[in-house]
């Protein structure tokens, strides 16, 4: 980035209640009821460099005739990939409809994109490529060799960093203390946020959160196997389910797909060129059923691609991973550097990687440790050829002085076990932890309610213990 763009990103618009936030006009419509604001939120990449480049996070604020100003608001913040959905166009509209539809009760949404997310600009890329598979770490780490040879700091996207824009926006707004609310591998950052400013935030809540200072890949094999079970379980008690795909019931699903690690699935014709190789082993299997967790539309293929896998059927198996993956918009999986770096550059300062890499391969079939294998190949790139910084250490009780409300999808393949215990661990503030939710967290009415009882009975001031209400989720149907 040029002095002269930097100059003109500073100078782009007028202070509003603040040096660092400047009104501006939205970019999208609104329904006549709601009242939207739009505004830029200026920050440094860096926070120890004397001279910066300017980043421009979009900041947008809803209220409508009902809502309660005397009642916390809530942010809810885009952070890293695939979890880091932004303020686009597809996203927004489905803010605007949950806030329509009352969603977290009569509280002001505040929306953000942190740096290196959704239309924050400017996002690192290299020139010639939009966006890096994580996966292929010569493309990935060359590119972020280029990005850094241009005057940008990678580094300076991890969660840490994203943590400090909130802190940012809630300063340069001037916010009460606030809930917020996080997703997935987002709730590092604000695990970070809450520990380093706990006098910010009324609470948290975490859907699937992972702990902040885990190592995450420990636990890939047993969360797995345990996602697949509870799949299993699920069919059996279906009736068109447990009838179709009778086959899964039989014998031990891991040993079988080992199996077939050491006699391929074969196939032959049109979807050979989608998938570059004319066969499938445990490690492909193992992958295609990961993507089924996604959400409670792609479980529903679990059954069909075990039961197919199981059966030995590579020509059939083929063709549906096929049609499958012509379904997907793969859109939303399409990221830049910045929003790739904020995981892994997390994930490199805290050294997760080495603890991974003492207890990868203790447990679980063999298939599971290949997936395991080539992350931490992945990840030791990055860490010790990419980045090179130094490791940070937190002491093991920091998250006990924060209200939170933990939520679980009990079809999650992505979150350790271990995770469970240790959110659920004794604390001073007003924490309660759930399992066993419909996977599709996001369309989960339960969930809904139960995020919106508990802010409530946090700015009530209620004391502990506090307890949700009975709600009974719903079952997926195959």
């Amino acid at each position: 980035m040029t002095l002269f763009s930097i100059l003109l990103a500073t100078a782009l618009s007028v202070s509003h209640d603040s040096a660092n936030i400047s009104k501006k006009v939205c970019w999208f419509d609104t329904p006549k009821a709601v009242t939207a604001e739009c505004y830029q939120l200026r920050v440094p990449e860096s926070k120890t460099q004397k001279i910066s480049t300017i980043l421009s996070l979009p900041v947008v604020v809803l209220t409508d005739s009902e809502t309660d100003e005397k009642l916390a608001p809530v942010v809810l913040p885009s952070i890293g990939p695939l979890y880091g959905l932004g303020l686009g166009e597809e996203h927004i509209a489905k803010a605007l409809a949950g806030f329509s539809s009352n969603e977290f009760g009569n509280r002001k949404h505040i929306y953000i994109d942190t740096r290196g997310t959704g239309l924050a600009k400017p996002i690192p890329n290299c020139p010639e490529e939009e966006a890096y598979s994580t996966q292929d770490r010569m493309d990935f780490g060359n590119c972020i060799k280029e990005i850094s040879a241009g005057g940008s700091d990678v580094y300076e996207y991890r969660a840490e960093r994203a943590a400090d824009d909130i802190v940012a926006l809630s300063e340069a707004m001037k916010l009460p203390r606030f809930h917020v609310i996080a997703y997935g591998q987002e709730t590092k950052a604000i695990q970070i946020l809450a520990r380093n400013n706990p006098n910010l935030i009324k609470s948290a809540i975490f859907l699937n959160p992972e702990p902040e200072r885990y190592p995450t890949l420990e636990y890939t094999a047993e969360s797995w196997a345990i996602a697949v079970q509870r799949v299993v379980q699920l069919c059996r008690h279906s009736t068109i389910c447990s009838q179709k795909y009778q086959n899964i019931f039989e014998g031990d699903i891991d040993k079988s797909i080992d199996d077939i690690s050491l006699d391929p699935l074969t196939f032959e014709g049109e979807p050979a060129s989608y998938f570059l190789q004319n066969e499938f082993n445990g490690y492909d299997i193992a992958t295609h059923i990961y993507l089924g967790f996604e959400n409670a539309e792609m479980v529903k293929h679990v059954p069909v691609l075990l039961s197919l896998a199981l059966a030995g059927n590579g020509q059939q198996y083929a063709d549906y991973v096929y049609g499958l993956y012509q379904e997907i918009d793969w859109s939303q999986y399409d990221y830049g550097i910045g929003e790739a770096t904020t995981s892994i550059a997390t994930y490199c300062q805290d050294r997760y990687w080495v603890n991974d890499k003492r207890q990868m391969g203790k447990q679980g079939p063999y298939f599971l440790k290949d997936i395991e294998a080539n992350a931490l190949k992945n990840y030791e790139y990055y860490c010790e050829n990419v980045f090179k910084k130094p490791s940070h250490s937190f002491a093991p009780d920091a998250i006990d002085d924060y209200n939170f409300l933990a939520v679980y999808g009990d079809l999650s393949a992505y979150v350790s076990p271990a995770s469970y215990s240790f959110f659920a661990k004794p604390s001073r503030g007003q924490r309660i932890v759930v399992k066993n939710v419909n996977e599709d967290l996001f369309e989960s009415e339960c969930t809904e309610k139960w995020m919106t009882e508990y802010m409530d009975m946090i700015d009530a001031g209620m004391m502990p213990p506090i307890k949700l209400s009975p709600c009974e989720p719903k079952v997926i149907d195959f």
